[in-house]
């Protein structure tokens, strides 16, 4: 009996933190693109790089999410 309440648990804590990687994923996907069409718009190799770097936070977030479902 224990063993499936604590399976139950789990589940519920995996709910919770999909959903947080999906807001912080929405979050971080927004200012790179967001940076992305600014260094466009301005010419600004600094904005750039940033949303190349941002880039890099968007897949490490993608990574996290595909491991908890």
């Amino acid at each position: 009996m224990k063993k499936n309440s604590d399976a139950e648990h789990l589940f519920e804590y995996r709910h919770i933190e999909q959903k947080k990687i999906m807001i912080s994923l929405s979050i971080t996907l927004v200012a790179m693109v967001l940076e992305l069409v600014g260094g466009f718009l301005t010419n600004s190799m600094a904005l750039l790089s940033d949303a190349g770097h941002m880039f890099t936070h968007v897949f490490a977030l993608i990574i996290g999410l595909t491991a908890i479902l």
